[in-house]
């Protein structure tokens, strides 16, 4: 009988170190995943005046998870984000430079973000961080208008933070000079509570939506993992929104909550790794 040689019984027993290492590591990663994966959660006061809601749905337009966030504008300490236009991309030919949820978050010391506005970039196949980006739609960020987009509708906000959808496009100057901050969108699929056909459609995608109640100065932030346009519509007006259109979606969905949060899982509840060029952020005080 012929024995192994000792090089191939020590190769024989790294081999099995390294398999069996690779395996734990694999069996860590895939439990950390499950532990820390979004669920189900009903409404839940996170920051003084943000609700957060996590609904699983299962409808032919309306499948995954929904989160869901309102925010009562009157609440004290709420105070809006939206992305500046920055100098030296300005100075470049651009608008932006491309980053990712997490920063702005970590920067700007907010209690959530989401994805904002269509973008384009000089990236090549793969968009990284510190990429120049232009934007699409028309942004109005602490006063300041990025552009006028004749195409784009406007979600505004008055210095007091009440609220409005401007059903024209583009806004007049009177309602950018009068909108602290704003963020354009190319359809208005609900209006005035009810889903409008002509603006909606069928396709379904992961989708960013923002939504609001004027009267009573309300805001929600909805990020879905796989719906339809006319779905994100019915799914607001049923939670009591008023007037809403759809952000950017696909890869560039993401919502991004603070460590700060209270009685939820925080972080990244939605594909936050693609870097974008404009963030909506709410400020908010703490609960803890």
């Amino acid at each position: 009988m012929r024995l192994a040689s000792p090089g191939r019984s020590r190769l024989r027993r790294w081999t099995f170190r390294l398999t069996s290492l690779f395996a734990i590591a694999g069996l860590v990663v895939v439990g950390y995943r499950w532990w820390t994966q979004p669920r189900p959660t009903p409404p839940t006061e996170i920051f003084r005046g943000v609700i957060y809601t996590c609904i699983e749905l299962s409808e032919p337009e309306c499948r995954g998870l929904l989160h869901l966030v309102k925010i009562d504008l009157n609440a004290p300490g709420i105070q809006l984000y939206m992305t500046r236009t920055d100098p030296e991309a300005v100075a470049h030919g651009y608008q932006y430079r491309l980053e990712t949820a997490p920063a702005v978050l970590e920067r700007e010391h907010l209690a959530l973000v989401v994805n904002a506005a269509y973008f384009t970039s000089d990236s090549g196949v793969l968009q990284w961080s510190g990429d120049w980006a232009r934007g699409v739609q028309t942004i109005v960020a602490d006063g300041q208008v990025s552009h006028i987009d004749p195409h784009s509708y406007l979600l505004w906000f008055e210095s007091d933070l009440t609220p409005h959808l401007e059903f024209e496009k583009p806004p007049k100057a009177a309602v950018l000079r009068q909108a602290r901050w704003g963020i354009g969108g190319g359809a208005v699929p609900l209006w005035k509570g009810k889903l409008r056909e002509a603006a909606a459609g069928h396709e379904m995608d992961r989708r960013t939506a923002v939504a609001i109640d004027t009267g009573r100065r309300l805001l929600w932030v909805a990020v879905f993992e796989n719906a339809s346009s006319t779905a994100v519509a019915q799914v607001l007006a049923e939670q009591g929104a008023k007037d809403g259109f759809l952000l950017d979606g696909g890869h560039s969905t993401t919502m991004v909550l603070s460590p700060q949060a209270a009685h939820v899982q925080s972080g990244s509840l939605i594909h936050e790794w693609r870097p974008v060029a404009t963030f909506l952020g709410i400020r908010a005080e703490s609960l803890q």
